[in-house]
């Protein structure tokens, strides 16, 4: 999974588009999570809670990327939390229309509007301050988009917009799969 990563990343900055299939979002957001647990030292919890079956069109590396970044940076900013503010992030999906909307959101500290305004430029010495800018570059490249915005109470909910994956596309893709594995 690593080598498919990395190979991701280099398509990306080469400028080089990858094949979008349908996937379902939901499953890809859980794998994502899972994987995030297995790789955390962090007392955060991160709930999932159930959400309906949202077929988009997507890369599942390019998918994993997005939502990974997303679990790392909410990570990071509740890592700052109180013992009376336990670190959480809650991910809800569902759909809006022709669109899968996923909202990340955690208790973080409340953001300034200045810092708010900064996200996607890294502040964090040890980072590159790549990770929100291929993430906004990647959504867009599923011709979807983020959208950062500040909890009444604290931390951050950013919201990732892309559109559902046609139902003629779907259908076509599981025959052309059904005809290779036959």
């Amino acid at each position: 999974e690593a080598d498919a990563i990395v190979d991701r990343v280099r398509n990306f900055v080469k400028g080089k588009e990858s094949a979008h299939v349908p996937l379902d979002l939901t499953s890809e957001v859980n794998r994502t999570v899972e994987t995030f647990r297995r790789h955390t030292d962090s007392p955060i919890t991160v709930t999932v809670p159930w959400s309906p079956t949202l077929i988009v069109c997507g890369d599942p590396v390019e998918l994993g990327i997005i939502f990974m970044n997303l679990l790392r940076n909410a990570e990071t900013a509740t890592s700052k939390n109180d013992p009376g503010h336990p670190p959480r992030i809650t991910i809800t999906m569902r759909r809006e229309g022709e669109r899968a909307v996923a909202e990340v959101a955690d208790n973080g500290p409340r953001l300034t509007f200045s810092r708010l305004s900064e996200l996607g430029k890294s502040t964090r010495k040890e980072g590159l301050g790549l990770g929100l800018g291929i993430t906004k570059e990647l959504a867009e490249g599923l011709g979807g988009s983020i959208k950062f915005e500040r909890r009444s109470e604290r931390g951050l909910t950013v919201t990732v917009t892309v559109p559902l994956c046609p139902e003629d596309k779907v259908k076509a893709y599981w025959s052309e799969q059904k005809t290779k594995n036959a």
